[in-house]
């Protein structure tokens, strides 16, 4: 019904600020809303408002300072619907909670109403699992906007680099935790051996080369041996959170369950749970041998590692059997 424009934030700010919160939503998570009928005036579309003036509020109500103007340059210069890229970091959540319920000025800063109309949304206890960020500060030169724009550029792939590297020095220490524990597992498996070859060796030649020497035969005591007892076994729950409503988890939970492992079963069934604002996450559940596989190493850990589709993985319950 906008046709792709945008209500003036200074005659309608809350329309200003619901706009930059639908828009958002790709047409294929819209179409999945309830249904609701659109309320028009009696003239039409077309019909003009009761009143063209626009909206005032008092100053003290309003979130001002070099912050608010630090914000608003940033989300300008970026096109982008959060601080500090496409996706909510805690740099967005330190900043909401900066803000103490006031809401910024719609005539002087409206891309920072939009942001806040979106991020004051989000619970704590969802905002509080985005990702790193460091809020900016109009202390901060890397982030004034007296910098120009390849500066700006410039810090944001500086903050990405790291973020790369941060992300691959993670992964390589995933992966030598785990040659770790593979090289012991090799070594245990090797001495076994080892000591079974020998007691082999002892048992063929007791006494050696020496045919003349006196022969006494000792009996071996006589081991009985314990039956093994129930296998110690745990069924666990889990939440998978996808980066974004775009991805699809059917073929997230099918992926996850073709894993293989000796000693997992997976549960056949899963469920698709709301976060907020069409984003959903995955529960699903499996049983595990707790000698053969670790819950944090084996499960967690790897399914992290997906980061192309993976935003994050959260043990619900965790419980003997």
């Amino acid at each position: 019904m906008l046709n792709g424009q945008k209500p003036a934030p200074e005659n309608h700010p809350n329309l200003f600020a619901w706009a930059a919160v639908t828009t958002k939503f790709a047409e294929t998570v819209q179409s999945k809303w309830p249904a609701g009928d659109l309320q028009l005036p009696a003239g039409g579309v077309g019909a003009p408002s009761s009143s063209g003036a626009a909206v005032t509020q008092k100053v003290s109500s309003f979130f001002t300072g070099t912050s608010a103007d630090l914000w608003e340059s940033m989300l300008n210069k970026s096109g982008t619907q959060w601080l500090l890229g496409n996706k909510p970091t805690q740099a967005d959540a330190a900043a909401a909670r900066e803000m103490k319920g006031l809401k910024p000025n719609a005539n002087t800063h409206p891309n920072l109403f939009a942001w806040a109309a979106i991020v004051t949304k989000f619970a704590e206890p969802v905002s509080g699992k985005w990702a790193a960020g460091e809020l900016p500060r109009p202390s901060d030169p890397a982030a004034s906007g007296s910098d120009s724009e390849s500066d700006h550029e410039d810090d944001g792939g500086d903050k990405k680099h790291k973020k790369d590297k941060k992300h691959k020095k993670d992964k390589k220490d995933r992966k030598d935790k785990k040659e770790k524990k593979d090289k012991k597992h090799k070594k245990d498996k090797k001495d076994k051996k080892g000591a079974a070859a020998a007691d082999e060796i002892n048992e063929d030649d007791l006494f050696g080369d020496d045919g003349a020497a006196e022969v006494t035969i000792v009996k071996k005591p006589v081991v009985v041996k314990k039956k093994p007892g129930p296998i110690a076994k745990s069924i666990v729950l889990i939440e998978v959170k996808p980066w974004d409503e775009d991805t699809d988890l059917d073929k997230l939970a099918a992926r996850i369950l073709a894993v293989s492992k000796d000693g997992l079963v997976w549960k056949s069934e899963y469920k698709k749970e709301p976060i907020a604002y069409g984003l959903f996450k995955l529960v699903i559940g499996f049983v595990i041998e707790d000698e053969k596989v670790s819950v944090d190493e084996d499960v967690v850990e790897m399914l992290q590692e997906w980061d192309d589709s993976v935003q994050s993985v959260d043990i619900v319950s965790f419980n003997k059997l």
